[in-house]
């Protein structure tokens, strides 16, 4: 949370091995390591859906909020929860316009 530029959303995925998770969690091979993946995806998806971006946008980083957003997005693309975060951050960082025009399912 200390650098100055929010973290780019390819390194992050690729540093979590968000895509192999995702390969995991859809194979019905191996039970116990699809059930494992899908564990640490939705772990991933909380941390990065809800804690980290409401603790960025306390910090006054709606920037980084944003970033975390992507990643819980690549996780569930369309989710309620990233869409508001989304609508938030946007408004904080004086983007009303395209926080006003996110199509956010209600939560």
């Amino acid at each position: 949370r200390s650098s100055a530029r929010p973290p780019e959303r390819a390194r992050t995925l690729k540093e979590l091995d968000i895509a192999r998770l995702q390969r995991q969690a859809a194979d019905t091979g191996d039970r116990d390591a699809m059930l494992g993946a899908a564990q640490m995806l939705e772990n991933v998806f909380v941390i990065t859906a809800f804690y980290e971006p409401r603790d960025a946008l306390n910090a006054g980083h709606p920037d980084l909020a944003l970033a975390l957003l992507d990643v819980a997005d690549a996780i569930h693309p369309g989710a309620p929860i990233v869409c508001a975060g989304r609508r938030d951050a946007l408004t904080r960082l004086g983007r009303e316009a395209e926080a006003t025009s996110l199509p956010c399912p209600p939560t």
